[in-house]
């Protein structure tokens, strides 16, 4: 199955896996989410056709504010595809690009989790879907695989190390997107599709990752990058 003209939106979920939520502690500022919730979100792209496909290119950015080159990581996820009512309809890899220098600081009014998770060139899905029946979701390796000039990196972990179960993941999302709402605190990246109580069918979630890139292995350009998993496939693309 492919995802091809069926995606509506695509959100990501933050720490998820525990060694996540404690380097992001490490790494941020005390305002971040990191510090005050076990449990957060954002929207992954503004438009669908920002997403790269297998063999395209992700894209390193600027800093905002100063123009300045700054780290990138790489975040190897499991994402779901969501049917009517969240119901989980099937299983892609995906690659959440991350301006991690951008994301952990504070940058004025911006929203520093939407300037540092969101541009064109940002995201990477597998156009492969497997579906529910044909795998065991709860217990898969998901590796990260990075190759630069005669070196390679190469690490992987399992979805056994999640702290919730998938199929929680799309309420949490709702319930803490209704929080805001209601509390008139919702920034740029939260500003998701929500219809009667439901994310729309066609939402991929990136289920977040337990494996963070070492410093020596943040992105540089010509970097090739792949995320795989035997039973789902590959996931392969180059920085520029």
């Amino acid at each position: 199955m492919s995802n091809e003209n069926i995606a509506t939106q695509v959100i990501g979920c933050a720490y998820s896996y525990q060694v996540s939520l404690s380097v992001r502690r490490a790494k941020t500022i005390d305002s971040h989410s990191s510090h005050t919730r076990e449990f957060s979100f954002f929207k992954k792209v503004e438009n669908i056709a920002d997403v790269v496909r297998e063999e395209g290119t992700l894209r390193l950015r600027k800093h905002p504010v100063t123009n300045q080159s700054v780290n990138h990581w790489y975040e190897p996820e499991l994402a779901v595809v969501l049917g009517e009512q969240h119901r989980i309809v099937g299983y892609l890899l995906a690659n959440d690009f991350t301006a991690i220098d951008v994301e952990s600081e504070s940058i004025g009014k911006q929203d520093a989790t939407y300037v540092g998770k969101v541009w064109a060139g940002s995201c990477s899905i597998s156009s492969r879907i497997v579906t529910p029946a044909k795998i065991d979701a709860d217990n898969l390796k998901i590796s990260l695989r990075i190759e630069r000039n005669r070196e390679a990196w190469e690490r992987t972990y399992t979805t056994q190390q999640r702290k919730w179960p998938f199929e929680a993941l799309a309420k949490k999302i709702v319930e803490y997107y209704e929080q805001l709402k209601q509390e008139g605190e919702l920034r740029q990246s939260k500003q998701i599709i929500v219809e009667n109580g439901f994310l729309p069918a066609g939402t991929i979630i990136l289920t977040g990752t337990g494996l963070i890139t070492p410093s020596y292995w943040y992105a540089q350009r010509g970097d090739i990058v792949s995320v795989y998993c035997k039973e789902i496939g590959e996931l392969r693309n180059k920085v520029e």
